[in-house]
């Protein structure tokens, strides 16, 4: 399970709308003080190191708002949206391309056939998408 601490911010319906913290990964990372990429990352973006994010979970029985909460979502969720995610438009657009590339096929057509093709997956994973949405292991919830 990956896990997250969250504020409960507000109730609705049968859940509640959760306040996450997002960090950039260097402010995680051990080696940050001798690092060029913390430097780079300091640099270029200053106060945005760190984003709120609200989410809605459904809760029974539901967290009083002020609330802090761990929120968790499994890693074999999280892997298949990402594998999805990326690996559907992208498989898609490297097959369709590749293929008029040795059909001998011109530039301007593999380029038209790149946008086509990755628009269709994109629509795949839209679809993929709708479709998991009634699903209750691909959404998070409250353990603690």
């Amino acid at each position: 399970m990956l896990t997250e601490s969250a504020q409960v911010v507000a109730h609705e319906g049968d859940g509640v709308w959760l306040k996450t913290l997002r960090t950039s990964a260097c402010e995680s990372c051990k080696a940050k003080s001798g690092c060029g990429q913390h430097a780079m990352a300091k640099l270029t973006d200053g106060e945005r190191q760190e984003r709120a994010t609200q989410i809605f979970v459904q809760a029974e029985p539901k967290p009083n708002i002020g609330d802090f909460v761990t929120v968790a979502i499994p890693e074999s969720a999280m892997l298949r949206s990402a594998w999805t995610m990326y690996g559907i438009p992208m498989l898609l657009l490297l097959v369709v391309v590749g293929g008029l590339n040795m059909l001998g096929a011109s530039e301007l057509v593999q380029m038209l056939a790149a946008i086509v093709s990755l628009t269709a997956g994109l629509t795949i994973v839209r679809q993929l998408g709708q479709r998991w949405l009634s699903q209750s292991d691909m959404h998070p919830r409250i353990i603690e």
